[in-house]
């Protein structure tokens, strides 16, 4: 669909010729139906957000990720117009927080000015504009700021190089363009709501836009790579002494993924990376770009390692050597990302199992209650490990218990109890516990927690887990009656129909 998209004429009419490249900003209206993790089964109730877009040379409408993630329905109001036009989202990366989006009526890419993108990053300390629709009116906005730095930033699913400006970003600013010398240089998308001056946004680059536009050409995000390591700074003098590194040597202590590596992988614990396709890495992590100045070296790994290899310098066992580490697009975890889809689930009984998802454990950040007590919560521990034979993903029991006679003495989990095994039988995802309770012929049924948080169920006078044990005859005569008390339509998700037994 994008191959269509990039053969429309953005011929403007005469008429606006003479527009502001400030006007190709668009306002994104978009009604979200969000996943309702305590309800697998069903969808939040429809809310509608607003976000800005930019329409750029080429027949390509951007946002962010976060501005049309659960659409349901997408319209966009370009500034100055008084019709909103319907449109659809093509492609994500949740990585990169953009959003290719195509209006359904092609005659929008006619009647509407585009903006040219710029790949080049903009020199600290120089003027930009950020143009939008935050909130408090409903006309375009535009505000003038400086570019004061250049922040590798991990935020939410988004990780990679930022432009910190001093311009206002607030909400609505989102997924808007941001100018300097009439080219849109990037798109705003965050706010640093928790720092204590005012006026920190940032903005992603023009350079990574165009990753994003040059990898959604084929019909089909991959996303960008990534490298399976951690690291440290390498500033102490003993450890300095301890790795063999020389006055003159400056780097970092690299350590090989703890969670899951490549087989062979060539990186090895405690190698000092000196240089990075040619970049010198100084004992801070830093890198020198000719127009961002210093900035973190990772922001390298998808650019240099685009091909599925790595360049790098290190230096083992006080020995120089030069290596190709392997890149990834996607690390085998226990724990999946849902990008849009809707959480999976299967109820059996009175009890909801879920397969949990990165978007599910995210709504924790910051409850302190609930982090208090989950403290060795199982499927916090698991949430980065590479799936076994075993164990392929996590599988949890829902926080609350539906209302019927046969949940009697049982009470509702609170930190979401991981599903070992059911009937001594290890479960490796949610499929393959649905496979074997609908095939089940034993007469009853035990499912089998492991919790070792300070307390598993609702019970906050002790600590301690509970299984479950189900008359599997009781489960299958009274699952419509649960069902329907509970004002559940089916007792599985879409993708379990494969398993279903009729």
């Amino acid at each position: 669909m994008l191959t269509s998209l990039l053969i429309f004429a953005l011929n403007c009419p005469p008429e606006c010729q003479d527009l502001n490249p400030e006007d190709s900003a668009v306002k994104v209206f978009s009604t979200i139906r969000e996943p309702d993790f305590d309800r697998p089964w069903a969808k939040k109730k429809p809310v509608e957000t607003v976000g800005s877009a930019v329409v750029l040379a080429g027949g390509l409408l951007v946002t962010n990720a976060h501005v049309v993630d659960y659409a349901q329905r997408v319209e966009l109001l370009p500034n100055g117009a008084t019709e909103r036009y319907e449109a659809e989202v093509l492609h994500l990366s949740y990585e990169d927080d953009l959003a290719l989006v195509r209006p359904i009526d092609d005659s929008f890419f006619d009647t509407f000015p585009s903006v040219e993108l710029s790949t080049a990053l903009p020199v600290p300390g120089s003027e930009v504009i950020v143009a939008g629709f935050p909130e408090g009116g409903d006309e375009l906005s535009k505000t003038t700021g400086n570019v004061n730095r250049y922040v590798y930033r991990r935020a939410g699913g988004f990780q990679g190089l930022s432009i910190q400006v001093d311009a206002s970003i607030n909400e609505g600013n989102s997924g808007g363009p941001v100018f300097q010398d009439g080219k849109v240089i990037g798109i705003a998308f965050q706010k640093n709501k928790s720092a204590r001056a005012d006026n920190i946004g940032y903005v992603i680059p023009g350079e990574t836009v165009q990753r994003f536009l040059d990898d959604a050409e084929d019909g089909q995000v991959e996303g960008t790579r990534s490298l399976r390591i951690s690291w440290s700074r390498c500033e102490n003098p003993v450890m300095r002494k301890h790795l063999g590194i020389s006055k003159e040597q400056d780097g970092v202590i690299l350590y090989p993924s703890s969670s899951w590596t490549p087989e062979n992988f060539a990186i090895k614990p405690l190698d000092v990376l000196l240089e990075i396709a040619g970049h010198n890495v100084d004992n801070y992590g830093r890198i020198q770009l000719s127009d961002a100045g210093m900035i973190e070296w990772e922001y390298m790994i998808p650019w240099a390692g685009a091909s599925g290899v790595l360049p790098l310098t290190i230096l083992r066992n006080k020995e120089v050597l030069q290596l190709e580490a392997e890149t990834i697009l996607e690390v085998p975890r226990r724990i999946v990302r849902l990008d849009g889809r809707y959480p999976s689930y299967y109820i059996y009984g009175p009890v909801t199992f879920v397969e949990l998802s990165a978007e599910h454990l995210n709504r924790f950040n910051g409850n302190i209650m609930f982090n208090n007590q989950i403290s060795g919560w199982p499927g916090m521990m698991e949430a980065r490990q590479s799936p076994t034979p075993e164990y392929q993903r996590v599988v949890s029991a829902n926080y609350n218990l539906l209302s019927h006679r046969i949940a009697k003495g049982y009470e509702s989990p609170l930190a979401l109890p991981v599903l070992r095994k059911v009937n001594g039988i290890p479960i490796k995802d949610l499929k393959d516990l649905a496979s074997i309770l609908e095939n089940m012929e034993s007469a009853t049924v035990f499912f089998e927690f492991d919790n070792r948080g300070k307390h598993s169920v609702r019970n906050f006078n002790r600590e301690g887990k509970q299984d479950f044990v189900f008359d599997h005859k009781e489960v299958l005569r009274t699952r419509e009656e649960i069902l329907e008390e509970a004002g559940i339509r089916r007792y599985y998700s879409k993708d379990l129909a494969d398993v279903i037994q009729d």
